[in-house]
């Protein structure tokens, strides 16, 4: 009856596991599988042009250059003398889809960022923004001793990155020349996306001249608005994102499917609940038959939206749309309901969220986008005041969050992006 001890044989019992012993072992399972959905949604993006390739499938204009292209001269890339792409990337890719492991994900990301440097500077935009967040996934899995501590290491590393990126995209849309419809490429890109809706909706026609006109502010709003949702609501700013990127994929001539696909790979970032157990994650989705239907519904819309734009569909807009059902499902079931727990995108590893989060980012993006095309003269002060308000607003105010990451991965990725 003393704790502690047996009553035969009267000697002290096997020492008690710690108290956290249990969470702790469960955290790292949760931790190396949510790293594990990562590799797996990565190695789809990797995999996309090599589809197209292998069908010969017609699809996006900037998907990654797989082929001996080399514009730096004759010979001038390792690519136009050993054909890494189809003979090491491929296959890596494949492996890492089937078997994730972090050695085998080290090299795959290694790889990837010496095709970059090896092709630069002519490569798209967006490889560069893969670069810099590959980078850091080899310096934590490199100084890390499994796929749980590369997880704590490289996935808020990542989100750090991914939320600079898109704010310093939407940054360089404050211009005199963005906002001047004559010569903005917002207007072009409008444009554009109506000529591919109108035939199929044909109602879009009554407002084509005001959205031309909104172009400018619309665009850069929409801009500012994904990274603000990222930080302040993660799960609500990833639909955004979606949405964002689906309209590129709508372009009936500048179809950028790989910055698209690529932006939406490393969404599940941002849901590390979802990732950390992806089929519970389906399951619990379905679940609430509504909005299942709701979600899949949509997407099947948009599938056929997107063939009769494109006459097709590619690799990179196929994957792109059963990424976005798994991201809608995993949203679509509210928190602690439908037999599944907490389970989905509101398990033990959901990220921080602020109250009022919509209309703090509705607030934000009117103080930094409209001003510039209403009002020219405030646009300075008026964006102080919204980046002062997104500082308060946000999960960490970014002094305090600068100074907590000084000296890791997480500061060192976060400074490289910006």
């Amino acid at each position: 009856f003393v704790p502690g001890y047996q009553v035969l044989p009267t000697r002290p019992a096997a020492p008690a596991p710690a108290p956290h012993a249990g969470t702790d072992m469960q955290s790292d399972a949760q931790q190396h599988a949510a790293l594990a959905t990562y590799a797996r949604f990565w190695c789809l993006h990797q995999l996309a042009p090599f589809a197209d390739q292998a069908f010969a499938l017609a699809g996006a204009m900037d998907h990654r250059m797989i082929d001996e292209s080399c514009q730096t001269g004759p010979g001038a890339c390792l690519r136009a003398h050993f054909d890494y792409d189809w003979l090491v990337r491929l296959p890596l890719a494949l492996a890492c889809l089937l078997f994730p492991g972090r050695r085998l994900l080290l090299l795959a990301h290694l790889v990837n960022v010496v095709g970059w440097a090896d092709r630069m500077p002519a490569v798209w935009d967006y490889m560069c923004w893969c670069a810099l967040m590959e980078a850091p996934f080899v310096l934590a899995a490199a100084t890390s001793s499994s796929m749980a501590e590369t997880a704590r290491k490289f996935l808020p590393a990542m989100r750090a990155q991914l939320v600079v990126l898109y704010f310093s995209a939407a940054f360089w849309k404050l211009t005199s020349s963005w906002y001047d419809g004559h010569y903005s490429c917002s207007t072009v890109l409008m444009s554009e996306l109506l000529s591919g809706l109108e035939p199929l909706f044909p109602p879009l026609a009554t407002l084509s001249g005001l959205m031309l006109h909104a172009a400018p502010a619309l665009v850069a709003g929409i801009e500012f608005a994904v990274p603000a949702l990222l930080l302040l609501q993660p799960r609500h700013g990833v639909l955004l994102a979606l949405v964002f990127h689906q309209t590129i994929n709508l372009m009936p001539a500048t179809y950028a499917g790989g910055f698209s696909i690529a932006m939406c790979a490393r969404q599940i970032i941002f849901l590390p609940a979802a990732a950390a157990g992806a089929s519970a994650t389906l399951r619990r989705g379905v679940g609430f038959a509504p909005r299942a239907v709701g979600a899949t519904a949509l997407v099947a819309v948009t599938t056929g939206v997107m063939v009769a734009i494109h006459g097709s569909l590619d690799a990179h807009g196929g994957i792109f749309l059963a990424l976005a059902l798994f991201y809608f499902l995993s949203i679509a079931a509210p928190a602690g309901g439908g037999g599944g727990g907490a389970s989905g995108a509101y398990g033990h590893l959901r990220l921080e969220e602020q109250p009022h989060a919509v209309a703090k980012m509705a607030t934000f993006v009117a103080l930094v986008a409209v001003p510039p095309a209403a009002l020219p003269a405030a646009t300075l002060p008026c964006c102080g005041l919204g980046v002062a308000l997104l500082c308060l607003w946000a999960p960490r105010f970014p002094l305090r969050f600068a100074l907590a990451h000084a000296t890791d991965l997480t500061g060192a990725a976060a400074a490289a992006a910006a």
